[in-house]
């Protein structure tokens, strides 16, 4: 099975954002659109448009080292994959 993977930069982030049903609000944290609830990270963690780094099954994953550090920790325990293959550096200004 071949999976899709989207790669989403700040011009695209309203399209990926409606298409998962989500919008900010007017502090631009992440929320349902039909519920108006924050979305949390896969830390709990609220998140803020500009700290979305990806979403994952969808978990939502911040941009900042700790959570990237516990969602390649938390799949590599899940799958016993070590995602270096995975991994790939985020142009500048995304």
């Amino acid at each position: 099975m071949k999976k899709t993977k989207i790669i989403f930069t700040e011009r695209t982030l309203d399209f990926i954002l409606e298409a998962f049903n989500l919008e900010t609000d007017q502090n631009d944290f992440i929320i349902k659109s039909d519920t108006k609830e924050k979305i949390l990270s896969i830390n709990g963690e609220t998140i803020k448009r500009n700290e979305l780094a990806g979403i994952h099954k969808m978990e939502f994953i911040k941009g900042d080292l700790h959570s990237l550090m516990d969602f390649v920790e938390k799949e590599r325990s899940l799958t016993g994959n070590d995602m270096k293959e995975n991994i790939k550096p985020v142009p500048p200004g995304r």
